[in-house]
């Protein structure tokens, strides 16, 4: 399978992933041609790049989206086929031919039932088409393909610096780095990994763009406190987003 086709299956991971973590469902081999190389994404301090000396792929033990709802999708549903409703975390809905009543949680068909998951095959199919077309529709959005990757709001696929010669010739970051703020930079990596220890305790360092949402004030606030590290890490924030246009 190429590299366009595993990041579709991402892409779909990145949508369903209960936890928006779609890189814990993959492995990459790094040890190419190493049968035995092969190890959790969330293992390598590396981004999926998709690149062509890396072989990737989905673990076995990953969800089968042709047979399984993820509770996330399920929960921003905001509507549901006719003979089905949400209730209490779960999914509800009657047999046609029954009258029965029959739960949907976690993703997976209950069965703890009186009648087996076959009898009530058509009725499973109904809902997990309804769900396949709205699965469709947000693959669709090109926002979706901003979450294809395994440190989360990341962007590893776009280009950052321009394609001509000359023009990225103006952007000396390694430059930057060490002979202009090297000390101020590092405070501010020092407070990423703080901020991400006290917001998302046990995860990669990561910027949660969901969560994190800066403006103007809370740089200034942060300066009148004399939070220069915070401000400016505010103040990135900021430029990044209006670069982004996210």
């Amino acid at each position: 399978m190429n590299h366009d086709e595993l990041q579709k299956q991402y892409a779909l991971d990145a949508i369903l992933h209960p936890k928006g973590k779609p890189w814990e469902y993959w492995q990459m081999n790094i040890a190419k041609p190493i049968k035995d190389g092969w190890v959790n994404i969330f293992e390598v301090d590396t981004p999926i790049l998709w690149d062509g000396k890396i072989e990737y792929r989905r673990k076995s033990t990953a969800p089968n989206w042709d047979e399984e709802l993820s509770p996330k999708e399920v929960a921003e549903c905001n509507e549901f086929p006719e003979g089905y409703y949400f209730d209490g975390g779960c999914i509800r809905f009657k047999d046609n031919y029954s009258n029965d009543w029959y739960v949907l949680e976690r993703g997976r068909f209950n069965e703890d039932t009186d009648k087996g998951i076959d009898e009530i095959k058509g009725t499973k199919q109904t809902l997990l088409n309804h769900f396949k077309k709205r699965r469709e529709a947000a693959l669709a959005a090109p926002t979706k393909l901003a979450d294809c990757d395994p440190k989360p709001n990341v962007m590893s696929v776009s280009k950052v610096f321009p394609e001509d010669d000359a023009e990225r010739a103006k952007y000396p970051i390694g430059t930057f780095i060490t002979e202009y703020f090297p000390n101020a930079l590092a405070a501010l990596a020092k407070h990423s990994w703080e901020s991400n220890e006290k917001h998302n305790p046990g995860e990669p360092v990561h910027w949660a763009k969901d969560k994190s949402i800066g403006n103007i004030d809370r740089v200034f606030r942060h300066l009148i406190d004399n939070e220069k590290v915070h401000a400016a890490w505010r103040l990135l924030e900021l430029i990044e987003r209006e670069i982004t246009k996210q």
